[in-house]
């Protein structure tokens, strides 16, 4: 009974060690600190999104799997996939800069 415990706790060593060994040697390189911005080079991305055509119908949330959704939620809820405003403008727009940043990464700003 001794030596199948000591086998245990020696294989259970043992493993450990791979894998915390193994662990540290397969972590990504850190990216490059980036430049600081120049300001004479800097710009910035200003606009509006608007809708063409007309927004699909959407379709309201299955409420019945989840006990007692259906009963608070007497009405239909519709998802907020698509919002439109005034003049066919879209609400909660992402815009991002596909290339031209090389491989650095800036953090986004704190303020909108």
């Amino acid at each position: 009974m001794i030596q199948r415990c000591n086998f245990r706790l020696a294989l259970f060593v043992a493993s450990a060690i791979v894998v915390i060994g193994c662990g540290s040697s397969h972590r990504a390189a850190p990216l490059p600190s980036a430049p600081p911005v120049d300001p004479a080079t800097a710009a910035e991305v200003t606009g509006t999104v608007k809708f063409e055509g007309r927004p699909p119908a959407l379709k309201p949330i299955d409420m019945s799997a989840a006990r007692g959704c259906d009963q608070v939620n007497r009405k239909p809820v519709v998802p907020p996939v698509v919002l439109t405003g005034p003049g066919d403008t879209l609400a909660n727009v992402v815009v991002f800069v596909k290339s031209g940043l090389g491989h650095y990464r800036y953090p986004a700003p704190q303020t909108p």
